[in-house]
């Protein structure tokens, strides 16, 4: 690798930080580094927003594999708590939604032909202290904003 990309602009606390945890659990940085950036490439080439990741990945570790409907929504909304405010997490859904549910946000409102799912979003929206409101296909989210 060429020197003038051998190293990469980060912060350096955090590159600090990063560099001590992996030497806990036995990995080289620059192991980790490759992989992180052939991830971040694979991830646009599929059109994922890279920055988008940590929210996808707090989502999916929070639901659980394979798991969904409103109760396992429920309590992952209740630990997505931890991270999110209901309109910061309304707007996590807007941009993630597409790639890991399948849902897109109009308005106010997440339309899904697919019960479970919209079950899953409805008890991830409860759990995070939005109101929800659901009329067949279509699920109505009031997370107290003005203009949603």
């Amino acid at each position: 690798m060429a020197p003038k990309y051998a190293r990469l602009a980060v912060e350096k606390g955090l590159a600090e930080e990063l560099s001590k945890r992996l030497k806990k659990i036995g990995r080289r940085y620059t192991d980790v580094v490759t992989a992180l950036v052939r991830a971040a490439l694979d991830l646009v080439d599929h059109g994922v927003d890279p920055v988008d990741v940590p929210h996808v990945c707090r989502i999916a570790r929070a639901l659980g594999l394979g798991r969904g409907g409103y109760e396992v929504g429920l309590k992952a909304g209740a630990l997505l708590r931890a991270y999110y405010g209901p309109a910061e997490f309304l707007d996590v859904m807007t941009r993630v939604g597409p790639q890991i549910f399948g849902v897109h946000r109009a308005g106010n409102a997440f339309r899904s032909s697919d019960a479970a799912i919209l079950a899953t979003i409805k008890g991830l929206m409860d759990g995070v202290g939005c109101r929800t409101e659901q009329a067949e296909d279509i699920l109505y989210v009031d997370c107290g904003l003005s203009s949603a």
